[in-house]
């Protein structure tokens, strides 16, 4: 702005004025042109001559002594320029025409008392600076003037929500000022405030189109201001950013270079938008700087510290957080990673705002987002886990899934430190790692850290390998498809400065150019030749190579050739890789690699070669069906030497309270009170926060349940099973009432329709220490197998495996049969003098004797006679004949049907087989005695027996009846 305005231009404008004026006035009326004269300043049609006569105020005037004194309010902004000269002369012009003075008159120096108001305290200035202080920050004061009647105009424009809280503002901040006495706000016009600290931090935040390097900044304040006075550029305004940038930005540029254009055209909008073309000098301008500079942070230097932190909260199980962060729309720190599910996500933020400050008070100042996070169910793993081991495993607490400090995700288990002998460790990391392959999470996880590093960072994916691919890459995709010479043609043009490239990916890929040894002298196209001639599988593997999918090829080949594949190894050795393959053909150091590759011809031995140097390690890393090996920070820069991936960490328990229990239990079998009382199973109930559970199979639930409580409370009160009672809470018993008679007496009605189990009787049942069913039986004529060393010479080895493949289908005796996993049953004898010899002369004795006293008062003795001779001599129809007959009387038709199937079995032959002939004759001279309606029903349910025969109805399931 000019510092001066000619006099010729206020003399020119006056005369104007001087028109429309009324007559002039008499020297002592002069004091009664103030508000005409003001209204004359404020209504100037010259734009540059209203830049200084709308800053002045007039307060009074005076004439005396022919000298006119003007009082008022100057809102210099020419800085040290001498402004008095310019406005004398416009009030002499003005006066001449309005007032009747000596022709003598003048405006003194010394009286002219317009208060000079330096820049730095105008109205506008202070309030601006009333408003940044205010956090007030989309305002802009433009300049004060006075309007027609003396009333300060403050002109600006300010965000369409923020008028209210400016005109509260400025009267703290225009209280008592002589300048503002009266003033306006009204030329503070609202507009759409594109660049405050809100909405540059939503257009950083962008919708993925913006420069990555705008993410990591954060805005904490925008505002503007002006130079100060003593630079006298107070027409130019500065626009203030305090900026806090993430240092894993800084690689991306200056963001200035993107943000500060997009500053300056958004405020040419708002400026032409509020004043047109009329703009105010200093508003033409705006000077964007960051005051004070970028405030450094570091996310990435904190997040293992934040990691460790996350690791020690149970309630964040599940959440693991990447190295790489941003800022979002909202200036909140955005994090990259997984949680448990997008219900966690509330809560992880909650959290991480909460320990973040305390280790990076800077980093999130504004919060936290967890939007970014990707929600991978890792709960379900740990939930299978428990309930898996409540229901196979003793005595195992699964208590956490989580990622621990170094990004490893983590299975605590507690398991009894006593002799493994049931290989409970070994399951659960089996099953764990079953679960892992089956849900696919850490593949989940792998993908989900891919998608950030893509969306965030796009140069990540130059981190993998392949570097000296891309330069084969181009020459070799046209040309490999028309034949594979061709492509170590192109090949061969750039390996000439050096060779290594070319040959090395055809060699490891195939070396089959060993047995083109007369060809090596052309190392670089015989190569390819051999290739061609040996094998046609290596020429579409050729073209592949050039193409530059090393890594596909190998996969359909063997696995030897996919390890000399991998390219990222071949371009190091190349050059002394591809020499070797030319001259040590014969290579009789290296035999034994040759036989690892019988597969395929003799090219295999160069494989093993590029196997040594190339590292096959990484490959077994790299295939995703073995999910249970994972590199938590795959994408990350620089990626960690350090492999991390699942596992499992076992927290040892003093014992083993189920076992404990058992073994008392065991001892006490013999006791009334305890008969049949087994502990099932001892587990941690993950639905009742792992509290301990116990269940037992019990005799009679009404009698015994009360005394089982006692005997485990008592029991879980000493200090060796304190980790049993995590909950504050005694176990939870539960019983299951599985009575052994009932149980022992289907096996005797069972047993008897199959030959397997003759001479065989269960007397009792009972536990052992192992929990295994022990059935008490009594033998006749068995022999003395029924220990396990038996089972080699069989017969107790069939019965007791034919035993407990009864009760295992049983709904309710499978739960004694099954109580424990791989639980077992053992045979003991009752007597321990062993079986009873066979005596058939007592069958015989008691088939006579039971034919004669089918009823009166030896019919008992008889019953019980008939059936132990069924044990002594079970070939011997009589006697199972009669014992149909008894139940019959017993009103138990089942097991007469049963009985009689026997008989039906020995003599369904007899016509055609002499001895079951005679087994009938011998069956019918016996029975001589016994006669009558009863033995008539008898054989009439033999008839009908047959017939279910027949028709393959047998009288009686093996499987017991429920």
């Amino acid at each position: 702005m000019s510092r001066m305005i000619l006099p010729g231009i206020f003399v020119l404008w006056l005369a104007q004025a001087a028109t429309a004026q009324p007559d002039k006035v008499a020297p002592d009326k002069i004091g009664d042109l103030t508000p005409r004269l003001q209204k004359a300043l404020a209504d100037s049609k010259d734009a540059k001559a209203a830049e200084i006569l709308r800053r002045i105020r007039l307060d009074r005037l005076v004439y005396q002594d022919k000298k006119v004194s003007i009082g008022g309010v100057f809102l210099n902004v020419e800085g040290g320029a001498d402004w008095k000269p310019t406005v004398r002369d416009a009030f002499e012009a003005l006066l001449k025409e309005s007032v009747t003075l000596d022709a003598d008159w003048k405006i003194n120096p010394d009286c002219l008392e317009l208060k000079d108001v330096p820049h730095d305290e105008h109205p506008h200035v202070m309030l601006q600076r009333r408003a940044n202080a205010a956090k007030l920050e989309e305002v802009f004061l433009a300049s004060s003037y006075f309007d027609a009647t003396g009333e300060l105009q403050i002109e600006g424009m300010v965000g369409k929500e923020l008028g209210e809280q400016l005109a509260a503002e400025a009267k703290t901040a225009l209280a008592g000022s002589k300048v503002a006495v009266k003033y306006s706000l009204g030329q503070v016009k609202p507009v759409n405030w594109t660049i405050g600290r809100k909405q540059l931090q939503n257009w950083m935040a962008g919708d993925g189109t913006k420069p990555s390097k705008l993410q990591y900044l954060r805005v904490d304040r925008a505002t503007v201001d002006f130079h100060d006075v003593e630079k006298k550029a107070q027409d130019e305004i500065h626009y203030k950013m305090e900026l806090v940038r993430l240092k894993e930005g800084e690689k991306e540029g200056d963001p200035l270079d993107d943000l500060r254009p997009y500053v300056e055209k958004c405020w040419d909008e708002m400026t032409k938008a509020r004043w047109g073309d009329r703009l105010p000098a200093n508003a033409k301008k705006v000077t964007v700087e960051v005051d004070g500079g970028f405030k450094p942070v570091s996310f990435e230097e904190h997040r293992d510290k934040l990691q460790q932190e996350i690791a020690k909260l149970t309630g964040l199980d599940g959440t693991l957080i990447w190295k790489r962060a941003r800022y979002n729309a909202l200036g909140e720190l955005e994090l990259q990673g997984i949680c448990a599910s997008d219900e966690a996500k509330k809560k992880v933020a909650a959290e991480v705002a909460r320990i973040l400050p305390k280790i990076a008070p800077l980093v999130a100042d504004r919060g936290v987002s967890t939007f970014r996070l990707d929600p991978i169910d890792t709960g379900k793993i740990l939930r299978e886990m428990s309930d898996w081991a409540s229901e196979k495993l003793i005595d195992v607490r699964i208590e956490r899934l989580y990622f621990n400090p170094s990004g490893k995700l983590l299975l605590e288990a507690a398991i009894p430190e006593e002799g493994d002998d049931a290989g409970q460790k070994a399951k659960v990391e089996q099953k764990f790692q079953q679960l892992m392959t089956r849900y696919k999470v850490l593949d989940e996880i792998r993908e989900s850290r891919k998608d950030e590093a893509a969306a965030i960072e796009p140069a990540e994916p130059k981190a993998e390998p392949k570097p000296p691919e891309p330069k084969p890459v181009d020459p070799k995709t046209p040309e490999p498809k028309p034949a594979d010479p061709k492509t170590a043609d192109p090949k061969t043009p750039d390996p000439k400065p050096a060779d290594p490239k070319d040959p090395k990916p055809v060699d490891p890929k195939t070396p089959e150019p060993k047995p083109a040894d007369p060809k090596p002298a052309d190392p670089k196209t015989p190569e390819a030749k051999p290739v061609d001639p040996k094998t046609p599988e290596p020429k579409p593997v050729d073209p592949a190579d050039p193409k530059t999918p090393d890594p596909k090829s190998p996969e359909p080949k063997p696995v030897d050739p996919k390890t000399p594949e991998p390219k990222p190894a071949e371009p190091k050795p190349a050059d002394p890789k591809s020499p070797e393959p030319k001259t040590p053909e014969p290579k009789p150091a290296e035999p034994e690699p040759k036989p690892a590759d019988p597969k395929t011809p003799e090219p295999k031995p160069a494989e093993p070669k590029v196997e040594d140097p190339k590292k096959e390690e990484p490959k077994p890393a790299e295939p995703k069906s073995s999910s249970f090996e994972f590199v938590s920070y795959l994408a990350q820069d620089p990626p960690p030497e350090k492999k991390e991936g699942a596992g499992v960490q076992f927290t040892p328990l003093k014992s083993s309270l189920t076992a404990t229990l058992q073994k008392e239990l065991a001892a006490r079998a013999r006791d009334p009170q305890w008969r049949g009382v087994v502990v099932r199973r001892g587990y941690f109930d993950r639905a009742e926060n792992n509290r301990y559970c116990l269940d037992f199979l019990v005799d009679r639930d009404s009698t015994q349940k009360a005394a089982i409580e006692e005997f485990v409370y008592s029991t879980i009160s000493k200090p060796e099973f304190a980790d049993y009672v995590t909950t504050k809470e005694l176990p939870r018993i539960r019983t299951k009432e599985v009575p052994l008679d009932r149980m022992i007496q289907q096996l005797r009605d069972v047993m008897p329709i199959e030959p397997l189990f003759d001479g065989y009787r269960v007397e009792n049942a009972t536990h052992d220490a192992n929990a295994n069913l022990v059935l008490i039986v009594s033998g006749v004529g068995t022999p003395e197998v029924l220990d396990p060393k038996g089972m080699k010479t069989d017969p107790a080895g069939k019965v007791r495996t034919a035993l407990k493949a009864m009760l295992d289908e049983h709904p309710l005796w499978s739960l004694r049969s099954q109580a424990r996993d791989g639980s077992k049953l053992v045979l003991a004898y009752a007597s321990a003098k062993g079986p009873t010899p066979v005596n058939h002369n007592f069958s015989i004795a008691a088939a006579v004797f039971g034919a004669r006293n089918t009823s009166g008062k030896d019919a008992a003795e008889a019953r019980e006679m008939v059936r132990t001779a069924t044990m002594h001599d079970s070939a011997n129809t009589s006697v199972w004949f009669l014992s149909a007959h008894f139940y019959l009387q017993d009103g138990r038709e089942d097991l007469a049907k049963r009985d009689l199937y026997r008989v039906m079995l020995l003599e369904k032959d007899y016509l055609r087989d002499g001895f079951a002939r005679d087994t009938r004759l011998s069956r019918l001279r016996v029975l001589g005695p016994f006669q009558g309606a009863a033995r008539w029903d008898v054989e009439k349910l033999l008839e009908r027996v047959e017939l279910d025969y027949h028709a393959n109805k047998p009288p009686f399931s093996m499987t017991l009846n429920p």
